[in-house]
């Protein structure tokens, strides 16, 4: 009797359970397999901008007289770059930069142009819009964010050269021999890194921070500033 109520009962789990099982082999099907979307699209995520870079999703932008850009767009511009401070910048480089760029893109950027960059495939070498919103508004707001960014990471750098005898100063010197190399090379050498298709970046300047020559300049000025501030007793005594 026993074994004939165990025998009901596995046939009766076994009913239930085979619609449950067809359904889940039907889901792991080729074809549904070949249309199901992934949880994470990598070719989405390439679409992703900094907010330092004047992309306005959700806004229909409308051109002023003479496809100038209208205030209340240059406004919104200003109100998402500062909406929050990108990776290496400190906050007095951050406000500067918001600042100069929104009047740089209102100054120099028309409309057209500014529709044109809410694409991000137009972010490329040879495209006229990206290469001019570089040119006149990136590198001009650029030099006094360098100064500041470069000066506060010498200073809070624990690795500094242990012969530096004046750190404040040493780091000064390196801080503006970086500026004044970014307003000469800092647009070609961003633009390079920029355009290596092996790599992504949230924006230009991303791409600049990561630049092996920038970076190979920066240990150079390091090297050359601790010439002038280093230790007198180079054994490091007192």
């Amino acid at each position: 009797m026993k074994h004939m109520f165990f025998t009901l009962l596995s046939c009766i789990l076994l009913i239930c359970m085979t619609p449950s099982v067809a359904h889940a082999q039907s889901e792991l099907s080729p074809q549904n397999y070949k249309n199901s979307k992934p949880v994470f699209n990598p070719q989405a995520a390439r679409n992703v901008a900094s907010n330092i870079m004047p992309i306005l999703p959700n806004d229909v932008l409308e051109a002023a007289p003479l496809d100038r850009i209208s205030k209340s767009t240059v406004n919104k511009i200003y109100d998402q770059c500062i909406s929050k401070v990108p990776p290496r910048f400190t906050p007095d480089a951050h406000q500067y930069y918001c600042t100069c760029s929104a009047a740089a893109t209102e100054a120099t950027i028309k409309m057209s142009e500014l529709k044109e960059l809410q694409n991000r495939k137009n972010w490329k070498l040879g495209n006229k819009p990206f290469e001019k919103y570089v040119h006149e508004v990136v590198m001009p707001c650029i030099d006094m964010p360098v100064d500041d960014m470069e000066y506060v990471s010498c200073v809070s750098y624990r690795g500094n050269d242990w012969r530096v005898s004046r750190v404040p100063q040493y780091c000064q010197c390196v801080s503006k021999l970086m500026k004044k190399h970014v307003i000469e090379m800092g647009e070609s050498e961003m633009m390079i890194e920029w355009g290596d298709q092996t790599k992504f970046y949230l924006s230009p300047l991303d791409a600049l921070w990561n630049s092996g020559t920038y970076n190979r300049y920066k240990k150079q000025y390091s090297e050359q500033c601790l010439g002038s501030y280093m230790k007198k007793d180079y054994l490091g005594r007192q």
